[in-house]
């Protein structure tokens, strides 16, 4: 769809974008947490620190961001920071498997299980 004219806009700006915000830099984010967490026993956070700051920073800049474009008070933008550590961590590892998974080739499935009949009823 890239290089398909017909669907230039999907191409060229959507599926780039969707790569990048959606899957690149969720799946980067808990190596910025683990890597200042490694950082504080040894004392060289401080230049870890700024790499934090920059990703905190982005999250509320985009928040905020939406919180414009969708005329909501601008005061929610910062629910992003308690999200950071409840939500982005489950996020990241669903993020990971689907990666690891895509990668080894294995077909994903709901794990639907197949009725047997086999459970004995109590009358």
């Amino acid at each position: 769809m890239v290089f398909n004219w017909k669907y230039r806009a999907l191409g060229w700006f959507s599926l780039p974008s969707i790569w990048f915000f959606q899957i690149i830099l969720v799946a980067v984010t808990p190596m910025v947490d683990l890597f200042l967490v490694a950082s504080l026993p040894f004392g060289v956070w401080g230049s870890v620190m700024p790499f934090v700051i920059t990703f905190l920073a982005m999250d509320l800049i985009l928040a905020t961001l939406a919180c414009i474009i969708e005329r909501e008070p601008i005061v929610r933008a910062w629910r992003i920071l308690p999200m950071r550590v409840i939500y982005r961590p489950m996020l990241s590892y669903c993020i990971w498997k689907a990666i690891l998974r895509a990668v080894k080739g294995a077909w994903v499935s709901w794990g639907k299980l197949e009725r047997t009949a086999s459970v004995p009823v109590r009358v």
